[in-house]
């Protein structure tokens, strides 16, 4: 790996080749450091006589020296028997085994508390030591030990009641105790606990003289919610316990994980993986599928992909493959654009403007945010994309949104809508992100769950109450926030719009002034920041703020039709075919404009009179299937 290190550094030609195959350093270097590991694996397994070989042979009579535990025999399984199962690599979880290693080999009070999302790698620490010890590399004051699994539903089933409960639980601790090579492994300690109270028996009291005890360890599990709600609460229990945090999401350890599985998968199915595809795997694990313990999904990944890639006979897995089978399973493009969608993006300001009318710089805003987002140049680490749309009601701003949506995402429906005036009283931030007192999930945080990919319309900011204002100012500029549980929720895959009308009166005083409204963009701004509408830091998070110009003149003629060809295509499906013809649409821009309120008087119009005067016709059978229908100054008169 060094080798290969200092010849991409010393020849630029070696170097300039790899980047014309897409090739960067980092992918050099872990493709070499992984080949090392695997052949030096390979080379401790052909050394017969050394200490990691000689270590799977079983010794005699090393229980001898130890009691037995046939209690927790009954309830638990002994990790250490499981099979060595080869090796594996030392990148993944090496620092949280080491931190649980360590706590293990003190002298009293040697219990560790794992905290980790369920899947997230706490019970991969677990395994990983019991091999460890197996193996005989684990540190001397642990060797010889039993890693047991308490199997703590069927405890809890067997023993129903406090007193049955109670009077084994004291009796397979005082056994294990007794034996003093037992490493006792709780894997939902949280949960345990109140399995307990439900009983009505005391756990943590219970155990706490086991725990204090140089005679027994502990390994303990929890989930971080767990953690908070349960255990540290308990002075007593949290003063027994060291906790080992995992990093939820860690790279280089899931990495680890997935270089271990892919040399099996390989050997078994007669496949090759790139390297870059193990990059992606761990990269989509954790960006598309935030709320799935990211070591769990990552294999889910790798599993998933053997089959798709044997029904099209191909032997390597590149990158390219697991972009693929993400978009297959949630929609959202990833790799490479094909040809169809490449030309749709460089034309997207022209698809835009058959949706929205006049609001050019909006339109070339927005398209290009989403170019540089599909291109994958954007940072990963904020969403993809979050503008400010200032300007009077009615003037396309919800409308450019909802043309954003389907032009770029494939369907209106993928905009989530949120009216923030909704969110300004006390109780605003639970309502957005969920109370953990009452249980009760957030409606931000269970929208954006439920639809990770799309658009995020935040009609009104200026309305909401200042504390839900600073949330956004992590979400766009980090592109996440805590829900009430301490959970991450990921909006990195959202284009955030949000949208006000403050300052609408101004912008059509800029508009009566003549010249570019753009020209006026900084003044408005330090009007309402003045004012107190806005916080300056929150405006500066935001890509862009963009003005949307009144509609007036030949945009209100445009804007008509563009109505009328919407109901031209309800009417379709009736079988009707409406004449959008001038008298129609001089009759909206004379009666269904208002400068105020922008288009939104038009749409009450067309309702109004053009619509209710099709319906009539229609019921009263002057309109049949398949004719056309025009109407006139008369009809409208």
């Amino acid at each position: 790996a060094d080798l290969a290190a200092v010849l991409f550094k010393q020849d630029k030609e070696f170097a300039d080749f790899l980047f014309t195959k897409n090739i960067q350093e980092k992918d050099l270097l872990g493709a070499a450091l992984w080949l090392v590991r695997e052949a030096r694996a390979h080379r401790r397994h052909e050394r017969w006589w050394s200490r990691d070989v000689l270590g799977r042979t079983p010794g005699i009579g090393k229980d001898l020296a130890y009691g037995g535990a046939y209690t927790l025999e009954k309830y638990a399984r002994d990790l250490i028997g499981a099979p060595a199962g080869g090796e594996f690599s030392k990148a993944y979880l090496h620092k949280e085994i080491e931190a649980v290693e360590t706590i293990l080999s003190r002298a009293k009070e040697a219990n560790a508390l794992i905290v980790g999302e369920p899947g997230g790698g706490a019970m991969d620490i677990v395994e990983r030591l019991a091999k460890m010890i197996n193996l005989g590399t684990a540190l001397p004051l642990i060797e010889g030990k039993r890693v047991m699994l308490l199997d703590q539903n069927h405890f809890i089933a067997i023993n129903a009641d406090k007193a049955a409960f109670e009077t084994e639980l004291l009796k397979l601790l005082a056994e294990a105790a007794k034996a003093g090579n037992i490493i006792l492994v709780i894997g939902d300690l949280p949960e345990f606990i109140g399995s307990a109270a439900v009983l009505g028996s005391d756990l943590p009291s219970l155990m706490d003289a086991y725990l204090a005890s140089p005679d027994l360890q502990v390994i303990a599990l929890a989930a971080p919610a767990g953690l908070h709600k349960v255990i540290e609460p308990n002075t007593t229990l949290t003063r027994r316990f060291e906790k080992v945090l995992i990093k939820s999401g860690d790279r280089e350890n899931i990495i680890g994980l997935l270089e271990d599985e892919t040399i099996k998968i390989e050997r078994q199915q007669n496949l090759f993986f790139t390297y870059p595809a193990i990059e992606a795997i761990a990269d989509s694990a954790s960006r598309y599928f935030p709320d799935e313990a990211t070591p769990d999904k990552a294999l889910d990944l790798l599993t998933e992909i053997v089959p798709e890639i044997k029904t099209k006979n191909l032997k390597i897995i590149g990158k390219n493959d697991i972009f693929g089978l993400i978009q297959m399973k949630t929609g959202i493009p990833a790799g490479e654009a094909a040809p169809a969608e490449r030309e749709k993006l460089l034309n997207l300001e022209t698809i835009l403007r058959k949706l929205v009318v006049g609001q050019t710089e909006a339109l070339k805003a927005v398209s290009d945010t989403a170019r540089r987002a599909r291109s994958g140049i954007q940072n990963p680490n904020r969403p993809l994309g979050s503008f400010l749309f200032l300007g009077p009601t009615g003037v396309g701003k919800t409308e450019t949104a909802k043309a954003l949506a389907e032009a770029f995402f494939g369907d209106e429906k993928k905009i989530l809508r949120l009216d923030m005036s909704e969110y300004k009283g006390a109780d605003a931030m639970d309502k957005l992100i969920g109370s953990f007192e009452g249980g009760r999930p957030g409606v931000l945080a269970s929208l954006v769950r439920e639809n990770p990919y799309g658009v995020l319309l935040l009609d009104e900011l200026e309305k909401a109450d200042r504390e839900v204002l600073d949330l956004f100012l992590q979400v766009l500029d980090e592109g996440f926030f805590s829900d009430m549980s301490g959970k991450r929720v990921n909006l990195r895959n959202l284009l955030i719009i949000a949208t006000s009308n403050a300052g609408a009166e101004k912008i059509w005083q800029f508009i009566k002034q003549g010249g570019d409204l753009q020209t006026h963009k900084n003044e408005l701004i330090d009007i309402l920041v003045g004012q107190g509408t806005l916080k300056p830091e929150l405006l500066n998070r935001f890509d862009g703020v963009i003005l949307f110009r009144p509609i007036i003149g030949d945009d209100l003629r445009a804007v008509a039709k563009l109505q009328l060809e919407k109901l031209a295509g309800r009417l379709r499906e009736k079988s009707v075919d409406l004449v959008i013809n001038n008298a129609l649409i001089d009759y909206l821009v004379q009666f269904g404009a208002d400068p105020k309120f922008g288009a939104r008087p038009m749409n009450r119009t067309i309702q109004d009179k053009v619509e209710a005067l099709i319906a009539e016709k229609l019921l009263g059978n002057e309109i049949q299937p398949g004719q056309k229908v025009e109407l006139t100054d008369i009809d409208l008169q």
